[in-house]
């Protein structure tokens, strides 16, 4: 009887100790990276967890600018949007959900930019017909699909707030609806909306953990 009674109460406790020792999935996070105002923007990631060592991340975007020049490119009004789709690979666990990682996936960006420029014009004359240069205004629609691969660090800060600075590579490639080759407006540098080429992906994020 007395075997009966420690093997009873011998089974919970071996059962709690198994689950402790499992490994516990990571929390879900919400983050932003605040180096996307430079480009007019504002990007928010979701870290959405898998398992004890996978998470999928969805970060939106959005862009909006008017009522002057920005700070680099010369245009009226600007809108646009975007999204990340990343699977990330925590390589090292440690303690508080802190952690390094890889994650790699795609990205997708869309703009809608109007801006001032010379615009052809046809005019007729004495029976011929002529075109002239004026001044207007142009909508260049942009779209810009890409790559990217990153390394990273969640460093958590007590139980709730993180840091996460990261380094990687991408590739971007640019597609508009201006004639081509006569249109290379927003593809001269690297963080241009409409830049094609390999491109070097580093930053930081903070956030919460949920």
């Amino acid at each position: 009887m007395k075997k009966i009674v420690f093997l009873a109460l011998l089974l919970p406790m071996s059962l709690l100790a198994q689950v402790d020792n499992q490994p516990k999935t990571n929390p879900w996070a919400l983050g932003l990276v605040p180096q996307y105002a430079f480009t007019n923007g504002i990007r928010v990631d979701l870290d959405v967890p898998l398992n004890h060592t996978n998470s999928l991340i969805i970060a939106p975007q959005i862009y909006m600018h008017s009522g002057g020049n920005s700070w680099i490119w010369d245009y009226n009004e600007m809108l646009g949007a975007g999204v990340n789709i990343k699977h990330r690979k925590y390589l090292m666990q440690m303690k508080n959900q802190s952690g390094f990682y890889l994650d790699y996936g795609p990205t997708f960006q869309t703009f809608s930019i109007t801006q001032h420029a010379l615009l052809p014009e046809e005019f007729t004359e004495d029976g011929a017909t002529y075109i002239e240069l004026v001044d207007g205004e142009t909508t260049t629609q942009l779209f810009k699909f890409g790559l990217d691969f990153t390394l990273g660090a969640r460093l958590v800060a007590g139980k709730l707030l993180y840091v996460d600075p990261f380094i990687g590579m991408g590739i971007r490639m640019s597609f508009d609806n201006q004639t081509s080759g006569l249109h290379k407006h927003y593809d001269s540098f690297w963080y241009d909306y409409g830049y094609t080429g390999i491109i070097i992906v580093a930053g930081w994020r903070f956030g919460v953990l949920l």
